[in-house]
């Protein structure tokens, strides 16, 4: 994006957002737009960020105009950028997928409860891409991954749950994909697409394949400049 100044931060860890807002201080820029990279909002994710990025702003003089995007879950370039995803790996597969598992991030329940709209944006996006992806016929289901601990009400299904109990239900054949995630990581590659594969095979599955994240594609990209570009 021409004459625009992009910074890019990590809600823990470095580059820390305090050292993406001095940067764009120090460039004298008067205009923040900010794109915490959840596509469905949750307190536990995109909340944090808003609070990092006005609990340094509260220590400035200086004051920003400062624009948070909050969610992006049904917007139409995110669906068809998941959709097509989906569609190049079927087209790359030797074989034909009996199921396609959508896994979220679990939280625990009691956030619905508190008025956290992140399962229902979770559900509606599984559906958005669904409606889509009609003329595959096949099954689309959604699930959730990353319980932790047992002792709190999580949502369901599970992801494991599921891949254990999916090959003595008919699907031997797998694609799962993790909309709420914007790249890869180790919860995607190791927690899902080693781990997630074992259980699943080990329970008598045979084929299982981890559609990547949307990373670095030409669709994710071109999504994150529109998304941005609204408040330009």
């Amino acid at each position: 994006m021409p004459g625009i100044d992009v910074e890019w931060a990590l809600r823990f860890g470095g580059p820390s957002i305090a050292d993406g807002i001095k940067s764009l201080k120090d460039k004298g820029c008067e205009q923040i737009t900010v794109l915490p990279l959840f596509p469905q909002y949750s307190s536990s994710t995109t909340a944090t960020v808003s609070d990092e990025v006005f609990r340094v702003l509260m220590k400035e003089r200086w004051q920003p105009q400062v624009q948070i995007i909050p969610r992006y879950f049904d917007d139409d370039d995110y669906i068809k950028a998941i959709v097509g995803s989906l569609e190049r790996e079927i087209e790359r597969l030797e074989w034909t997928p009996d199921t396609i598992l959508l896994s979220y991030h679990n939280v625990p329940k009691i956030t619905l409860d508190k008025g956290d709209p992140y399962y229902c944006q979770c559900i509606k996006t599984t559906r958005l891409i669904r409606e889509q992806m009609k003329p595959y016929n096949i099954p689309i289901e959604t699930v959730f991954q990353s319980r932790l601990g047992r002792k709190k009400d999580w949502f369901d299904p599970a992801l494991d749950e599921t891949l254990k109990k999916l090959p003595a239900e008919g699907p031997h054949k797998i694609l799962v994909v993790c909309p709420g995630f914007s790249a890869d990581c180790l919860e995607t590659i190791d927690e899902i697409g080693n781990e997630g594969q074992k259980i699943f095979r080990n329970a008598g599955g045979t084929e299982f394949k981890l559609v990547h994240c949307l990373n670095t594609s030409t669709s994710h990209i071109n999504l994150i400049t529109k998304l941005v570009g609204k408040f330009l």
